[in-house]
């Protein structure tokens, strides 16, 4: 019975569309308050006072916490980056929009409005805010050193040609259509908390260390999740903050984060100022890269963003360097964004891979090609299977590479100049602990769970399917629940590992569920295969039957009725570790076409293909429009998105989507996806590789390739906006 792989429609979808299925702010409890953040008003400084009488006096408002009432928490162990903040800021403020406190009223109107009057005496301070003033600041971790293999300048020796250049990626924000949204109730010394999450698991832990309470109890809900891309990957302040508060007033409170307050209530991606060196000889061969970033991070925090990786292990180099420095900068603390560390490194590389093309008077393909390689040169281990030659040499016939002219500015329609860009695109397969059980019941009906999250990337469609091929049934009879922490630990839905790891759990529970269905069949007096031994018996297609003669059997159901048994279930995990001796990656070409209006600066994606080898592909749409989504980002990352601070007071001033833009409709071209038939089975019992954010890799590069193709302008200085063409 073949489900994996094929395009099955979203098992959720009519859910979503009616809007019956429940996401984390539209939960209702009885006796619900609710929460209005407090948040600052300049960049840096100290608060020299607190008055919250005015809020205080409004009808309704029940309590007023900040930093100088709240009561002190615990820290956990294993803390997420998110809580390396004290959940108030106070008496030091280290960003704008940092919060201050939290107000709880009868009602979201009268909570809003007490947050708007508490004040703050501040001693403020002109905050540091861009990166570029305090270069001689940077430090490097120590558990982070430059990475060198080979002689450098042997490389540079060697080289007929020498690309030296920097390119400079702002801060971006995520911006999920759901915002992040919480409700915590007590029970005693029991917490349940609705939150909108990517990791129920982690959450529950946290929250546990934190409230100082045994694990059993504390309960995390999320069973549909509205996006997140990184944003909900750890758990931010205000989620302790609103069980803090929901403690203190002693009824449930739901804490739901404006738009305006995503710009400092979560991390984002870390603006980047990468220095990029490659050379190569004359017929293309590399002979060195080097690689060196510096990233933003947090007055308190040490967030790396690992550009050096996709650096370390793309090509064929014998001599490479790879570092990252950070700056401390007055910002809420930069996390993990769709694709972190590749989507911001292959915008330098790829850009610079171009350039080299250029000098040596290759085509960028070519170049890409005469550097394949089957080994990790970082790591120094043969990848578990590569297609990167398949993705680049399918995507250049498929998308009319012959139709690029190596002479940039020479291919014109009507007023447009047109031009043609490429670049390769890589991400970690990652695959991780998860489990999950499978309940067969009397009616024919199939249960999966675990706590594993759909971010509304199809997660649900996708277990469904690999519970019916693998168990045997319909996929109509097969039901998916997961985001809840009393269900079989999941995986965090991060990485890119949710497919692979889960997917690779449901998959050996059942095969358990088919032995304990043989077990019980063959051990239940009165049915056609009682007294034989297992070995001799099968479980396919909804039988349990002898391997000799698959005529005499009976049907998983009437295995249940003939033992008496209301329902049978089993446990899966996702089996052995990896192989250490391999590395593990996906891969893909990513190519564009673009129009550009010179006079007005315009300019316009008119085509997009992305070529990828993925691994097994579990389902041929919704796989498709995982890649569709990264695509459509990557032209944001080129064309569009940059969140802006106010030098002066480092408030965030693009903080709602009329000013932070993102790709529209009409910003989006004709797009195909292609899929490289692949089947890992050394990276996943499944065979699947994650495919969540290869898609945005090199998107950008691409377009800013092709603008250079078009042009003859080579913008290094991301988004590519009008000012910096015309």
């Amino acid at each position: 019975m073949q489900a994996i792989g094929k395009p099955l429609d979203r098992v959720d979808g009519r859910l979503k569309v009616t809007g019956a299925a429940t996401y984390a702010a539209e939960f209702e409890l009885p006796n619900m308050v609710h929460a209005a953040l407090v948040q600052s008003g300049v960049g840096a400084g100290r608060i020299s006072g607190v008055d919250d009488s005015q809020a205080r006096r409004i009808k309704g408002v029940l309590e007023v916490i900040t930093f100088a009432n709240a009561p002190k928490l615990g820290v956990p162990a294993a803390r997420p980056s998110s809580l390396t903040q004290p959940l108030f800021g106070g008496p030091n403020v280290e960003y704008n929009g940092q919060h201050l406190g939290v107000v709880v009223a009868d009602t979201l109107e009268r909570a809003r409005q007490g947050a708007e009057l508490v004040r703050f005496q501040y001693d403020a301070q002109k905050p540091r805010i861009e990166m570029a003033d305090f270069k001689s600041d940077a430090f490097t971790l120590a558990d982070a050193p430059a990475k060198t293999r080979g002689d450098l300048n042997a490389g540079r020796a060697n080289a007929a040609q020498i690309v030296t250049a920097s390119y400079d990626l702002p801060s971006e924000h995520h911006n999920p259509m759901e915002p992040h949204a919480t409700i915590a109730v007590w029970n005693g010394d029991n917490l349940t908390v609705y939150d909108a999450s990517q990791g129920v698991q982690a959450c529950r832990e946290t929250l546990a260390q934190t409230f100082d309470i045994p694990i059993e109890n504390v309960r995390v809900i999320c069973p549909f999740v509205g996006g997140g891309f990184g944003s909900k990957g750890t758990m931010w302040m205000h989620v302790p903050i609103a069980a803090m508060a929901a403690k203190l007033v002693g009824r449930p409170v739901k804490l739901v984060l404006r738009r305006q307050e995503m710009f400092t209530g979560h991390g984002h991606r870390a603006h980047t100022i990468q220095e990029m060196e490659v050379g190569a000889q004359a017929d293309g061969k590399l002979t060195i890269a080097r690689h060196n970033s510096l990233n933003e991070t947090s007055m308190r925090d040490e967030w790396r963003e690992d550009t050096g990786r996709m650096t370390g292990m793309m090509y064929a180099c014998d001599n490479v360097e790879t570092s990252e420095k950070l700056i401390r900068i007055n910002k809420m603390p930069p996390t993990f964004m769709r694709a972190p560390g590749e989507a911001a490194s292959s915008v330098a590389l790829e850009c610079a891979i171009d350039e080299l093309a250029v000098k040596l008077g290759m085509d960028p393909i070519d170049l890409r090609l005469r550097n394949e390689t089957q080994t990790d040169g970082s790591l120094k281990k043969p990848f578990s299977s590569r297609a990167l030659k398949e993705c680049l040499t399918v995507g250049r016939d498929k998308f009319g590479w012959s139709e690029r002219k190596m002479e940039p500015g020479t291919n014109r329609e009507g007023r447009y100049l047109v031009g043609y860009g490429v670049a390769s695109a890589t991400y970690p397969a990652n695959f991780r602990p998860s489990s999950a059980r499978m309940t067969l019941m009397q009616n024919g009906s199939v249960l999966v769970q675990s706590s594993s999250h759909d971010l509304g990337t199809g997660a649900y469609t996708i277990f469904t399917q690999i519970a019916a091929e693998e168990f045997g049934v319909p996929v109509e009879n097969v039901r998916v629940e997961m985001g809840d922490t009393k269900l079989p630990e999941g995986v965090l839905a991060g990485g890119s590992a949710t497919s692979a790891s889960t997917g690779s759990a449901i998959l050996e529970a059942a095969k358990a569920l088919k032995t304990r269905l043989i077990s019980l069949a063959t051990a239940t007096e009165g049915g056609p295969v009682s007294g034989m031994a297992t070995k001799d018996v099968k479980a396919e297609d909804g039988r349990v039957f002898s391997a000799k003669d698959p005529s005499i059997g009976l049907s998983y159901t009437d295995v249940l009725k003939l033992s008496g048994q209301l329902r049978a279930d089993a446990l899966g995990s996702n089996g052995k570790a990896q192989r250490p001796d391999l590395s593990y990656y996906s891969f893909g070409a990513q190519f564009s076409k673009v129009r550009v209006d010179l006079e007005l600066g315009q300019i316009r994606v008119e085509k997009m293909l992305g070529v990828y080898g993925a691994g097994r592909i579990l389902n041929a749409k919704t796989a498709r429009s995982q890649m569709l989504g990264g695509l459509i980002w990557g032209i944001g990352m080129a064309l569009h998105e940059h969140t802006m601070y106010d030098p002066n007071t480092a408030r965030v001033v693009t903080r709602n989507l009329a000013d932070y833009h993102i790709p529209s409709c009409a910003d989006t071209p004709e797009i195909e996806v292609e899929f490289i038939p692949e089947q890992d089975t050394q990276m996943s019992p499944i065979g699947a590789k994650g495919i969540g954010e290869i898609g945005i890799v090199g998107v950008a590069a691409s377009i800013a390739n092709a603008v250079y193709n078009a042009t003859g302008k080579r913008i290094r200085e991301f988004p590519l906006t009008p000012d910096k063409l015309v």
